[in-house]
């Protein structure tokens, strides 16, 4: 299974990079500088490249100790190390235990637990870190603001509650610990804020962030419910994902202009090196280091870190 990856690594001039405009994300780290010298001092270098010849990725999470989880079109679940080496491959198409119809969105924020959006089956599944099936969550078993159809992405507070996005109707649901739902938000009683076609979530800073590809807007709510505001209208072009990098960063992958961090009404681009030819379908972050999967003439998964112009290497 392991011959399915393929290693590489490759370096890049940063100088040529910004000749091109090449487009990247800014991450700030712990100690980093302020947002605005982070784009004109820092760019993301990319330290390792792995090919997932066989694997068709429709979603990505990393943990706390840096294990990687990927959902694939072959309705699989996969755990890479953090090497990035292949470990254990479970799942496969059905309606039963350990089978999925269309995994689509993962979480594993806290380190013990993998959580899986099953599209098709209505329902998260929960894995501990090394792919032992734990329970599900089912959509039909619920009652009122809890019952749902098509869950597409999931992330977990450091209170052990979950946020679970779905399509029909457009919405979000939290979860306490115990699985029980709380509330649910972003409906028609968002207002302004109502979700038209909402594809990503993640959390951040206290915030709800859902990425609405009818608006071509990120939304964001608190952690009760209430919306605050959007980001990034006028700005984003064809939206596919966004991620959380602490402490105070969010990402955006947009398929005509790269990765931008969203803050107020800007999107701003900064260089990646070397240049992603195919799209950015997930990012995420662990110890520091930024990870991109990306998909065009095969899959690949990419892991870097942030250097500052001028820096010696």
């Amino acid at each position: 299974m392991r011959s399915m990856i393929q290693h590489s690594a490759r370096r890049g001039c940063v100088r040529l990079a910004v000749a091109l405009g090449l487009c990247a994300t800014a991450v700030l780290l712990p100690g980093s500088m302020s947002l605005a010298q982070a784009e004109q001092d820092l760019w993301l270098r990319i330290e390792q490249q792995v090919r997932l010849d066989t694997l068709t990725p429709t979603a990505m999470a990393v943990d706390p100790y840096g294990r990687v989880y990927l959902c694939d079109r072959n309705n699989k679940l996969h755990l890479l190390s953090p090497d990035l080496r292949l470990v254990r491959s479970v799942g496969g198409f059905g309606w039963g235990k350990e089978q999925f119809r269309h995994p689509v969105g993962l979480c594993a924020a806290n380190g013990l637990d993998v959580f899986v959006c099953d599209y098709f089956n209505h329902r998260v599944e929960r894995y501990d870190k090394d792919l032992n099936y734990i329970a599900s969550l089912k959509g039909e078993d619920l009652e009122g603001e809890g019952s749902f159809i098509y869950p597409v992405s999931v992330d977990q507070s450091e209170q052990g509650d979950l946020f679970l996005l779905v399509r029909d109707p457009a919405q979000v649901i939290r979860f306490d610990s115990m699985g029980r739902p709380r509330l649910a938000f972003g409906g028609l009683e968002a207002g302004a804020g109502q979700l038209v076609d909402p594809i990503r979530l993640c959390l951040g800073d206290g915030k709800v962030y859902v990425l609405d590809i009818g608006t071509r807007s990120v939304r964001v709510f608190d952690m009760f419910g209430n919306y605050l505001g959007s980001l990034g209208e006028g700005e984003l072009q064809e939206p596919q994902c966004l991620g959380w990098i602490p402490p105070e960063l969010l990402v955006v992958a947009d398929a005509k202009r790269g990765l931008l961090w969203l803050k107020g009404e800007l999107a701003s681009p900064i260089p990646i090196v070397p240049q992603p030819k195919g799209k950015v379908r997930e990012v995420a972050a662990s110890r520091g280091e930024v990870y991109l999967l990306l998909e065009g003439q095969g899959a690949e998964l990419w892991r870097g870190r942030i250097r500052r112009l001028g820096a010696e290497e």
